[in-house]
């Protein structure tokens, strides 16, 4: 079963999911970045 959360009144307003690229630059890391990985950020939130 699917769970549609379209509606959800705490996804509207201000806490409504927003999609966009962007790039960013001179980030600051803690740790290290694994060689290998190349790809995309995806934020993990309640969408």
């Amino acid at each position: 079963m699917t769970l549609s959360y379209a509606h959800h009144p705490a996804l509207r307003g201000p806490m409504e999911p927003a999609r966009f690229n962007s790039e960013v630059f001179d980030c600051e890391v803690i740790g290290t970045i694994p060689p290998g990985l190349n790809g995309t950020f995806i934020r993990v939130g309640a969408e």
